[in-house]
């Protein structure tokens, strides 16, 4: 076989394989390595060349002491459900404020500082509500605001001319009465804003306010609960802890005013006297905060001598539905096994009402599931033959009064934009013409809500 020159080639080993491999000896040495003429290596980071690259272990990083949280406990939660009131950029709008006297349909009227303060303490005011966009929380009088007006002053028996001081007689028995409302209507048309003014005229004529203001929360299943076996109720110990602190900021010179008829021991309390020591020991101690509300409202129930009630919930549709709360067996409990909301609707159907009169007062909302079967009690409709609706909602609102919110008349209309424009939403500086007027009104639907926010759009646009 004859092997061609590039063959042998091939065949030659490498020079690398002929020489000798020879490696030099470190010298010995005791001392340091840099002393012995070795460069020292960098000792390997502690978590590795993958922290070496992304900057684990490293001053200031993962590896160090954990750094403080960006937000404090709660502190999350209380910048969620923050409300703004007033904008300071706003120019402001010289306006009377909202009175028994001075409350005439299609005008806008401010709320006094005082009566904002003891709102914001019993969370009348809701987001979204466009609050921030204004100088001062305005409100414009409906004529249903006005006819709700009426009808809290003939519950504690007042006419016109008591409400203005004259013709009362001292000592005269007035005839009283627990008034039923139930505020329905699309979402927009403005049934938060009309309890919100509920609420006005209560605190002013010297009633107490009870609000529930939003009855998602006792439905919902993120709220404690245990089963009271006297009344075979679930209590919601932590929220009715919330309730009554918030009754107490909002009502606490009348609840002091109020003496109990005999001193009233709850645990470990020291007796207890006067409703706004009731108040007190309920929302500091869940341990006694559903025997402290139910004593409140047993005593605003029978006592003679109580100041008149304005009961209110708003968002009153969520307790038509299932609520989340399941019992030991795990069998949904209905939500009106739930003691709060079996309260509400105890004076809501006038099983209960309260000895000097009031107000019970329950709002809808948009933001829920449709519930068929309140639907058709707020139409004092059967339910349908055969239906699987639950029978128990229409008897909650049995008797009570439905008034129907919708869309705005003009005169209020054209006063909420006139406002509007004067608080800058609105690129004015003199009165809209008609045609624009008709046309935004057209365009909203003739709904508060709608209205603010076209023009809060448009000046978004501008």
């Amino acid at each position: 076989m004859l092997l061609t020159p590039a063959w042998r080639h091939s065949l030659r080993a490498p020079a690398s394989l002929l020489r000798p491999a020879f490696r030099p000896l470190r010298p010995l040495s005791t001392t340091a390595p840099l002393a012995a003429g070795v460069k020292a290596q960098k000792a390997a980071p502690a978590g590795g060349r993958r922290a070496q690259v992304h900057g684990f272990g490293k001053k200031g990083g993962p590896g160090d002491a954990p750094k403080k949280a960006a937000f404090a406990e709660g502190e999350r939660r209380a910048l969620r459900n923050r409300i703004v009131l007033s904008n300071t950029n706003a120019p402001p709008v010289d306006l009377e404020p909202l009175s028994l006297r001075n409350a005439a349909a299609g005008e806008v009227y401010t709320l006094a500082d005082a009566d904002v303060d003891r709102l914001r303490a019993l969370q009348g005011f809701r987001r979204g509500q466009f609050w921030g966009h204004f100088a001062a929380p305005s409100v414009v009088v409906r004529e249903e605001c006005v006819v709700l007006r009426e009808e809290m002053e003939r519950a504690v028996g007042q006419g016109e001319a008591q409400v203005q001081g004259e013709g009362a007689v001292e000592g005269a028995q007035v005839a009283t009465k627990t008034a039923r409302v139930v505020l329905d209507g699309v979402g927009g048309s403005g049934k938060s804003i009309v309890m919100l003014q509920a609420m006005v005229w209560a605190l002013q004529m010297g009633w107490v306010v009870l609000n529930i203001p939003n009855a998602q929360d006792l439905v919902l299943g993120h709220t404690d609960y245990d089963h009271d076996a006297a009344t075979n109720l679930w209590s919601q110990r932590e929220y009715t802890c919330t309730l009554l602190s918030k009754t107490l900021a909002g009502n606490k010179a009348l609840l002091e005013a109020h003496a109990l008829p005999a001193p009233l021991k709850l645990g470990s309390h020291p007796p207890l006297t006067t409703l706004a020591a009731l108040c007190s020991a309920g929302a500091k101690d869940p341990l006694i905060s559903h025997e402290a509300f139910t004593a409140l409202l047993q005593e605003l129930e029978t006592s003679a001598s109580a100041p008149p009630v304005l009961f209110a919930c708003d968002g009153f549709n969520h307790l038509a539905l299932p609520s989340k709360y399941r019992t030991p067996e795990f069998t949904p409990i209905h939500a009106h096994d739930l003691a709060l909301p079996a309260a509400f609707v105890a004076f809501l159907n006038g099983a209960r009402s309260f000895a000097s009169g009031g107000l019970v007062l329950a709002a809808t909302t948009a933001a829920c599931a449709r519930t068929e079967a309140l639907e058709f009690a707020l139409r004092n409709e059967a339910l349908p033959a055969y239906s699987k609706l639950d029978s128990r909602i229409a008897p909650s609102v049995e008797g009570a009064a439905v008034l129907r919110m919708d869309a705005m008349g003009r005169n209020e209309a054209e006063a909420l934009l006139e406002y509007c424009r004067r608080s800058g939403l609105v690129p004015r500086r003199e009165r809209l013409p008609e045609s624009e007027v008709t046309e935004r009104i057209a365009v909203a639907g003739g709904l508060p809500a709608e209205i603010v926010r076209g023009a809060v759009r448009i000046r978004g646009a501008v």
